[in-house]
Parts: C-alpha cells; structure tokens; sequence
C-alpha cells in the first residue's frame, strides 16, 4: 500500500511538474507572439500634411489625431488639425485647436500663427501682427515660420490686411 502511494505521489510530482512547465511555455510563447507581431504604426506628420495640401481633409484629420493620441504633448500637431477645421472653413474649431496646442506648449509658434491668420480673417490687424511677431521671435531662424506668415496674408482677402504685410518685420528688412 505504501509503495502504490509512493508511486501515486510520485506521479502527481510529475504531473504536477509537467504542468508548471507548460504553462511557463505557454506563457514564453505569447510573449514571444506579442513581441514580434508589428504594432499598428503611428502615420507620419508628412504624410497627414501631404493629404492637407491634397485636399483630403477627412484622411488628413484621422492622421492628425492618430499622431495627437500617440503624442499628447506635441503642441505643434494642433496647428495641423486647427488648419484642417481652417481650411474646411469652421474658424471656431481651428481656433480651439491653436489654442490647445498653446496650452500643451506656450512655445508654439505655428500655432501662434494660426491664431494670426484667424485675426486677420476678421479685420482685427493689430492682434494679428502681435501674433505673427510672436511667432517670429519664437523661430526666428525656422523659414517656414515666415512662409506660414507670408500665406495668411496672401490668402486673405482683405486689401488692408494684404497693406498690413508690407509694414511687417520680415527677415533681412
């Protein structure tokens, strides 16, 4: 009787080891699936900017806010969603994306710059060219900067506005 406890014992240590030893393989196995399954990639910002120049807002706005859910401090993504609601002519929730993106980083001269463009859409020149100056200031040696400057003035239609840009601080004037 004893010896056909023993053996009992002896095969449920087996068992016993058999089992903790699967599990651990099974559980190596779905660590290893996990880490070599490619994880969904995080669109690029030039590829959401190319689909803005495109004219494929919906596409550009998906982009945006994948980046901004990836990246919630990236204040600059804003200024891009703020010119998707710009461009598909809804200034209230450009201006709130500019302003978010000021408040995720103060520093934000694109977004300083969106907020410009909205000041000038609405004849308002001297809150506009604060906003651009800032703008400036804050990357004076980025071009882009003062081609985005440059744009809200050409595009706007106000004949003031387009007088206001001759008067503007520009670079090497």
């Amino acid at each position: 009787m004893n010896t056909i406890h023993h053996n009992h014992v002896a095969f449920l240590h087996a068992h016993l080891l058999n089992t903790v030893k699967m599990k651990k393989l099974l559980f190596l196995s779905i660590l290893f699936a996990c880490a070599t399954v490619p994880r969904a990639q995080v669109p690029s910002l030039q590829e959401g900017i190319k689909q803005l120049q495109n004219e494929n807002y919906g596409a550009a706005l998906t982009t945006f806010n994948a980046i901004a859910k990836n990246d919630p401090k990236n204040g600059t993504i804003y200024y891009y969603i703020g010119e998707v609601s710009y461009q598909t002519d809804a200034p209230a929730d450009a201006e709130k994306a500019y302003k978010k993106g000021l408040t995720i980083n103060p520093q934000c001269a694109e977004c300083k710059v969106g907020l410009g463009k909205l000041m000038l859409d609405q004849n308002k020149l001297a809150e506009a060219d604060e906003f651009f100056e800032s703008a400036s200031r804050l990357d004076k040696k980025n071009p882009e900067i003062f081609a985005m400057i440059g744009e809200a003035y050409l595009y706007n239609k106000s004949l003031t506005a387009i007088k206001q840009s001759l008067t503007f601080p520009w670079p090497g004037t």
